[in-house]
């Protein structure tokens, strides 16, 4: 899993850091900026490669999620959701019929 994310990350980073580091090396690429179509081209390439980088905080739950064991999203949903139907039973008892009968369904076997 480990390795996964790093080749998530580099992958999601390696654009942005290529495109700041060839503006960088090369400054005169901003003199060849001649035409209004020139400049939205360089514009649109780095946001391309901004939004790639960024991609990288989207991608880290979903790879979490995918393949880590301990880290299941749906557990996680079912533990939350059951604190609330607990809640919902204790403060407002003429609702207990419908909030158990989901407090059962959510606590259904998994396996």
């Amino acid at each position: 899993m480990l390795i996964t994310l790093v080749v998530a990350f580099a992958l999601c980073w390696f654009p942005l850091n290529l495109f700041n580091l060839v503006l960088d090396l090369n400054p005169s690429l901003f003199d060849k900026i001649k035409t209004r179509e020139d400049e939205r081209l360089l514009i649109g390439l780095f946001y391309s490669c901004h939004w790639l980088a960024m991609a990288s905080c989207f991608a880290n739950p979903i790879i979490y999620s995918f393949l880590n064991e301990n880290f299941k999203v749906r557990h996680m949903l079912v533990r939350v959701t059951n604190g609330i139907v607990d809640c919902l039973t204790d403060w407002a008892p003429g609702l207990s019929v419908g909030t158990r009968r989901l407090h059962g369904l959510l606590h259904t076997p998994t396996h």
